[in-house]
Formats: structure tokens, sequence, C-alpha cells
């Protein structure tokens, strides 16, 4: 099962307490962090990866700014649902970033069953939300039926990574449920020691009865 860490959405303190925050992440074993700062610009987004140790770039994958892949050797570019449908422009350039970099790992979003049925095969994964109520937004909650999740996910080509209100406790039954990892987010930046919650995550992998590949 891949766990998966998503930035905070707006900003952990400041920047340098965030990227202190993810380095330390990265250091107990997370392999995938992905930058969501949908208000962000550029150059904050450039000062946060510039307090990032470089060993651990290629470990995270960008949400916005794709471009910046040719700045730092950042591993990979998510797409949302929303730029696949209404960005068709924003799409031709990252399929020439690709096209510099084709080892960059290619994610998506979905929030429909219907739209995650046609997910592109070559994804290397996608994320699925909202799976459980928000953590952080409490007018979001729980999209799917747990029947309606076991039937699409035998159908969807690239792995599905559980999104939205994720917690440690809910991990045996995301992988009773057919995803092949969870995504937390407001669960480490909600605990108030984000570090410790990903240690308590990791740790509740093996005794659910499933190994737990970060």
């Amino acid at each position: 099962m891949k766990l998966i860490a998503v930035s905070h959405g707006r900003n952990y303190g400041s920047v340098e307490r965030e990227a202190q925050v993810t380095n330390q992440l990265f250091r107990d074993g997370l392999e995938v962090f992905h930058l969501r700062k949908p208000l962000h610009s550029v150059d904050e987004l450039r000062a946060f990866l510039d307090l990032i140790e470089r060993r651990f770039l290629p470990r995270i994958t960008l949400h916005s700014f794709q471009d910046l892949v040719m700045e730092y050797p950042v591993g990979g570019i998510h797409v949302s649902e929303e730029e696949h449908r209404k960005f068709p422009m924003n799409m031709s350039q990252i399929e020439f970033l690709f096209r510099k970099r084709p080892e960059l790992r290619q994610t998506a979003s979905f929030h429909k069953l219907d739209k995650l049925r046609f997910a592109p095969g070559k994804l290397d994964y996608v994320f699925l939300s909202p799976v459980f109520d928000s953590i952080s937004k409490p007018f979001q909650t729980a999209a799917f039926s747990q029947e309606d999740l076991l039937e699409t996910l035998s159908h969807v080509k690239p792995q599905v990574i559980a999104a939205g209100g994720v917690q440690p406790e809910h991990f045996a039954l995301i992988a009773q449920l057919g995803f092949a990892g969870a995504a937390l987010c407001g669960a480490l930046w909600e605990s108030g020691d984000p570090n410790e919650m990903f240690r308590r995550a990791l740790g509740r992998c093996e005794p659910e009865g499933f190994s737990c590949s970060a």
C-alpha cells in the first residue's frame, strides 16, 4: 500500500516551518509528497522548494506551476480532473514537459466514479476523493458508498489512492475496498504534530495485516 502525504493547502506556519516538517517526513520514510498549494505564486513555490533538501526533491509531485520541473529535479506532475476538462492548452504544455522529462511520475485526481472508470492506464496512480468526511472542511462529506467503490475499483486501470478525510484508522478498510494506497493531508496538518502523526501512520500499517510501502 502506498502512503502519500499532501501539503497543507495554504501555509503551515512559516515557509521555513513547513519545509522543516516536510524534510523530516522524508527522513522518516515518506516516498512521495504532493505539493498542492492552489493560492501560492510561482515564487512562493520556489521559496518552499529551495528549503527542501536536494536529495528529497525527486520525491515531490507538483500540482501547479508544473513547468518548475525544468528548474528543480522534482519527480512528478499531478493534473486535476478540472484541468483535463477545461484547460486543453495547459495539457499541451504538460505533454511538452513529459517529452522533456519522460521519467516523471504522471498522476491525476478524480471526484466522480464514472470519470474514474475512464482514467488513462498510462497514469502512475490517481487520487479519488472524498472517500471519508473531510477533517479540515466540515462541509465536505464522503461521496461514495462502499459497494460502489468495490465495484468500480475492480475495473480501473491505474492504481487508485484514497484521499479526503483519510486517517490511519481507515487503512484496513481502504485496503479491503481495493485501493492501492492512502493520501494523508488533514490528518497530518490538523494533528498538532505532523511528524509524529506520520510515524504513527507508518506504524499502523503492519498491525492492520498488510505491508505499507511509503
